[in-house]
């Protein structure tokens, strides 16, 4: 679900362009819940972000839109937060910038993720990042970059063997694509073959 799909508020003033280089894991930390839609969940993501204050390094702050770039819901669909091509803001202190965060919906330090989200999660570090050239090794969890105990024990027992099938599946999509018909760009970061000799699309 892009931002257009949930009715996105602008973003506010103010946001840091970057180039994503790692991905963060979270949970949101709140109880899965499968009542609201993934649309009122993020219109209320936003809400609260752009609206309330948040602690920072720099004193409370406001957030200029919802901290997460990519958001999977409790059924394991996923839906576009902030702008891949900005830092985002944290209540936890570590720099954010040159890293995209995905959150799984749900408190894991008491419930277990859903297998859909799983598999979302899988899809979704997959895709980001071919998108982003990211080395698997660079996606990691937000308890290695600050004191937290996010993305919680129940999920992060998974990510271990999660890691290995991000990295197989990365590489079974470039031996594909390679085969095929690449974009220049596509082929020139993953094929290891000059773009000229490539031809197709992103």
């Amino acid at each position: 679900m892009t931002r257009q799909m949930w009715e996105a508020e602008p973003s506010l003033d103010g946001a840091w362009p970057h180039k994503p280089k790692g991905i963060v894991i979270h949970h949101t930390g709140v109880g899965r819940n499968l009542l609201s839609t993934l649309q009122q969940k993020m219109k209320g993501l936003q809400h609260f972000s752009q609206r309330m204050q948040h602690p920072s390094p720099y004193g409370r702050t406001i957030w200029l839109d919802a901290p997460y770039h990519f958001y999977i819901d409790a059924k394991g669909d996923l839906a576009e937060g902030r702008d891949a091509n900005v830092a985002s803001d944290s209540n936890t202190f570590y720099d954010t910038y040159g890293l995209l965060q995905v959150v799984v919906e749900g408190n894991f330090q008491r419930e277990q993720p859903d297998p859909r989200q799983m598999e979302m999660l899988r899809k979704t570090l997959v895709w980001l990042s071919l998108k982003w050239n990211i080395d698997p090794d660079n996606i990691v969890w937000h308890r290695a970059k600050a004191p937290t105990n996010c993305p919680g024990r129940n999920l992060l027992n998974q990510l271990v063997p999660l890691s290995i099938e991000v990295s197989q599946s990365r590489q079974k999509a470039i031996e594909e694509i390679c085969a095929k018909a690449p974009s220049p760009k596509f082929a020139e970061a993953y094929c290891g073959t000059p773009a000229e000799n490539h031809a197709g699309v992103d």
